[in-house]
């Protein structure tokens, strides 16, 4: 594996990003639900944040499950949320929903980029990934009502293929062919695993 730090991720984030290419390989075979593309005037803005500290591995980052309340109830993504009417931009949106959720203080936080917008039908959102780097990883406080547990991961490991695997779901009655990442036994799909490969991609190209 290529060696990670934050220097170097912050050069290639700079470089160009691979988008769609790099997020359709972890796509489900359908992307489904509620709303098929974006309605004009009615999709709304989401951001989360891939944040970067140093480990025993190198460099890690911070994944959470989530309380089983909403659409992606139970799922495993990174910190984030909706954007609010305070917030000036999605940017900001990143900061403050990684505070709210895992204690995460924006003082102690550089971004150092962002990834591709991807929609997510299911909740008719955009989602805004951006890249961040702390350089020493904080004690986590997990919102208890929106944050069911904390998943810490080297990148060593997340990017690693033998973690990559497939599953069928059952999806509103439509049989779906699922890419996954296994985190140490956590089913990491959809949008989040999206969102990882082109992280991925960004990082070891």
């Amino acid at each position: 594996m290529i060696e990670l730090n934050f220097e170097s991720i912050r050069n290639r984030l700079a470089s160009g990003l691979p988008g769609e290419t790099a997020q359709r390989r972890m796509s489900p075979s359908v992307r489904l639900t509620k709303v098929q593309q974006p309605v004009k005037g009615e999709s709304m803005e989401s951001s989360v944040l891939i944040t970067l500290f140093p480990t025993s591995g190198g460099l890690g980052t911070l994944l959470m499950e989530r309380t089983k309340i909403g659409p992606h109830g139970g799922q495993i993504s990174f910190p984030g949320g909706k954007m609010d009417l305070q917030d000036i931009n999605t940017e900001q949106t990143a900061l403050r929903e990684a505070q709210e959720e895992v204690g995460l203080e924006a003082k102690d936080v550089e971004i150092i980029g962002s990834l591709s917008r991807l929609y997510v039908p299911n909740s008719n959102f955009w989602i805004n990934p951006f890249v961040a780097i702390i350089k020493t990883e904080p004690k986590w406080i997990p919102n208890a009502d929106e944050v069911s547990s904390l998943i810490r991961v080297d990148l060593e490991y997340l990017f690693s293929n033998s973690i990559k695997k497939r599953r069928e779901l059952q999806v509103n009655g439509f049989q779906i062919d699922a890419p996954y990442y296994d985190v140490h036994g956590h089913f990491v799909w959809g949008a989040t695993a999206m969102i990882i490969s082109e992280f991925e991609s960004v990082c070891l190209r």
